[in-house]
């Protein structure tokens, strides 16, 4: 668990957690807020399990996610799968987001059809931690370096496993972010030109 600087008190729920459950739960601490790609470097860089998930503060996963997650990665040969989730303001007000059946690299260089949330992936799979940081579309350089340095196919495990809060103010809620950090990523991951960058950002609105 990375807590990135909180000032609510989730950094001492997090500690009495990793009192009561200290071989499993690890807090990291950082002394000021970093933004949620360095939270997530430093989470990857500290785990050591065979499989990686990502659970951001204001999202929840049902509790078959990780069984139905894993049983499909062991099952198959991808190195990530995913899951359709829900998303709304409360759960008992949302909406099903459906995912593809898979994802392969030509598709995860153009657009980003999976919830971060659902994401399990192998470890062996992520290489070096050499991506660029991004304040948002982290989730999707990710992604775009498992599926394309494996040259396989991610795929779905045809179960809604999470369900994500939609919240004010969160990074990826505004228009205008959505549209800078989509056409950043198309520039610095794919390094696509100024003119398919721009042209996937549109399609991926």
């Amino acid at each position: 668990l990375v807590d990135d600087a909180s000032s609510d008190g989730t950094l001492e729920i997090m500690q009495e957690y990793q009192n009561r459950f200290p071989s499993i739960v690890n807090v990291i601490a950082l002394e000021r807020n970093r933004g949620v790609d360095f939270a997530r470097r430093q989470a990857i860089a500290a785990s050591t399990g065979q499989y990686i998930a990502f659970l951001d503060s204001d999202d929840l996963w049902y509790p078959e996610h990780l069984c139905v997650s894993v049983e499909k990665l062991e099952a198959t040969a991808v190195p990530m799968v995913y899951s359709d989730y829900n998303e709304g303001v409360s759960t008992q007000a949302f909406r099903k987001r459906k995912s593809p059946n898979e994802v392969t690299p030509n598709t995860i260089s153009r657009v980003c059809p999976v919830g971060c949330l659902t994401v399990v992936l192998k470890r062996e799979y992520l290489g070096k931690l050499d991506w660029v940081l991004l304040p948002a579309r982290n989730d999707w350089a990710i992604w775009y370096h498992v599926i394309t340095r494996s040259r396989l196919v991610a795929v779905n495990t045809q179960c809604c496993t999470a369900f994500r809060r939609i919240r004010n103010g969160s990074l990826s809620s505004g228009i205008r972010r959505k549209i800078f950090y989509t056409y950043r990523f198309h520039r610095l991951i794919p390094s696509h030109n100024v003119v398919l960058a721009t042209l996937y950002t549109l399609l991926h609105m």
